[in-house]
């Protein structure tokens, strides 16, 4: 009977042992999760911003290499009024990145990028970018304009 009472005593001690050492440790845990949220958060950042470079300096030689065909490119705004049909030119990278922080995690990332008014006399061609990651939009885009005005 003493022996079964002090079996009894150590299994109480213990299971007071356990749950305090996973109270601590989900304590840990948790920040764990978000060190790696904010390293997520940051290495995402970094590559939209690398990513729309990208897309501009891709844009940059296209336009370079394809000035005298700007209005095959991209409809004059006037025109594009008039005839109510809209000449314009997208261009689509995709890529993606794998995390391995804990777990691995592959995210997909497609840079959208179309042309959205061309002006003529003035000569300048305005692109929006937007970035979907897995498929659903991570930031409200940039807008570029490429051309030389007051030629």
């Amino acid at each position: 009977m003493k022996k079964g009472i002090i079996n009894i005593s150590l299994g109480i001690i213990l299971i007071f042992f356990s749950a305090l050492s996973a109270l601590l440790l989900s304590y840990l845990f948790k920040d764990a999760i978000n060190v790696e949220k904010k390293i997520i958060e940051t290495v995402d950042n970094t590559y939209s911003k690398i990513l729309y470079i990208s897309g501009a300096n891709i844009w940059r030689k296209f336009l370079t290499e394809n000035a005298a065909y700007w209005d095959d490119i991209q409809a004059e705004f006037e025109d594009a009024s008039i005839s109510g049909n809209s000449t314009r030119t997208q261009l689509v990278l995709n890529t993606y990145l794998e995390y391995n922080l804990g777990s691995k995690k592959k995210y997909d990332y497609t840079l959208v990028s179309t042309t959205t008014t061309y002006i003529f006399e003035e000569k300048y061609i305005n692109v929006i970018f937007e970035i979907l990651k897995n498929g659903i939009h991570v930031s409200k885009g940039v807008s570029f304009d490429f051309g030389w005005p007051g030629i």
